[in-house]
């Protein structure tokens, strides 16, 4: 196919399993062994190092059949053909077992994170319900999809991709660069209107129409009790509140000035910004993204008029390693007041 924007190539190869399979389980964890935004094969050895416009991997699943898929756009000079042939190198090492053990271990952790996190809200369990009915999934398959993943090994993951990564098992879709070509037009079919009975209800939508529902109280946050309240041996005072809901925290450290603190704060967001870029006294900034995404865990930093928030969030487990990585020691020796504080959600 050609058209005016810029080439690219898409590889994808069939799973024979839909949504809920195992199969699928195990797609996605390649694929975030193979492309994660952080430390996957494709980042490593493909977009950090600019051996192409950009590349990516992932997964795409109905409930019969799936695709796993490839795609990227080349460089000023560079071929599809050798595009492809970058997805082959990658193909090749992760159906040798080459790539690192800890990629699966991260891989399994991420995925648990993002288990937990969508099961935070209300909102959030039930679109999960609907697409497990859509999908015909049990809900206890979905609640016990984390102790699943847990169970997965390398040589499994190995097998998986020397199954699915075969030579008649895949389709190449070029994207030229050159006048479209003609689009074929349908004839609009006829529109049958549809009567829809808005007076009528079904025996299911009575029953829960003539349930009784107790009200639901506000609860109101008590400072003074629901919040433990201590001090470091510098004075920061540290509130604290148990994550009884899962197996997450946040933590955050504030320091009250932000960019209006005179001329310091003049250079507040500009120095925000640049810290992504910045590693510490132990790891580059890679290194650093590769290490935080080991443990699950996520870091930012929020500059605001009256003050700063640097944040750490992810698995409990993790949350010691976590906090010696972000070992930004000096920024927080410069604040006059600084302890982790989250009094609108648990901490951990």
């Amino acid at each position: 196919m050609s058209g005016l924007d810029a080439e690219n190539t898409v590889r994808a190869y069939r799973l024979d399993s839909g949504n809920g399979s195992h199969d699928a389980m195990l797609a996605d964890l390649l694929e975030s062994v193979l492309n994660n935004g952080k430390c996957g094969l494709i980042d490593l050895n493909i977009n950090q190092q600019q051996r192409c416009m950009g590349a990516y991997a992932g997964t795409y699943t109905l409930n019969d059949y799936g695709a796993f898929m490839f795609g990227g756009q080349p460089i000023q000079g560079q071929t599809l053909e050798q595009v492809q042939a970058l997805f082959d190198e990658q193909i090749a090492l992760v159906k040798q077992g080459k790539f690192d053990d800890w990629m699966l271990e991260a891989a399994i952790n991420n995925m648990k994170l993002a288990i937990m996190k969508r099961a935070e809200s209300n909102n959030s369990r039930a679109s999960q319900m609907a697409y497990a009915f859509v999908e015909h999934r049990s809900w206890g398959d979905v609640c016990n999809e984390v102790n699943e993943l847990s169970k997965v090994t390398k040589q499994e993951i190995v097998n998986f991709a020397n199954r699915l990564f075969k030579d008649n098992n895949y389709v190449i879709i070029n994207k030229l660069k050159g006048e479209p070509e003609p689009i074929l037009k349908v004839s609009k079919p006829p529109i049958t209107p549809i009567e829809v009975g808005r007076d009528n209800e079904s025996a299911f939508l009575k029953e829960i129409k003539a349930r009784q529902v107790k009200p639901i109280e506000p609860v109101y946050v008590n400072f003074s009790k629901d919040l433990t309240k201590s001090k470091l041996k510098n004075g920061a005072e540290v509130l604290y509140v148990q994550n009884t809901e899962n197996k997450t925290f946040n933590l955050i450290y504030r320091f009250d000035f932000g960019y209006r603190a005179g001329q310091t704060g003049k250079t507040m967001d500009l120095a925000a910004d640049v810290l992504e870029y910045l590693g510490t006294s132990k790891h580059t900034p890679e290194q650093l993204q590769q290490e935080f995404y080991k443990l699950a865990c996520n870091y930012s930093v929020n500059v605001g008029a009256e003050n700063i928030n640097i944040s750490i969030s992810g698995l409990s487990e993790n949350m010691t390693k976590a906090m010696a990585l972000d070992g930004r020691n000096h920024h927080r020796r410069s604040a006059q007041r600084a302890g982790p504080a989250d009094a609108g959600r648990p901490a951990y």
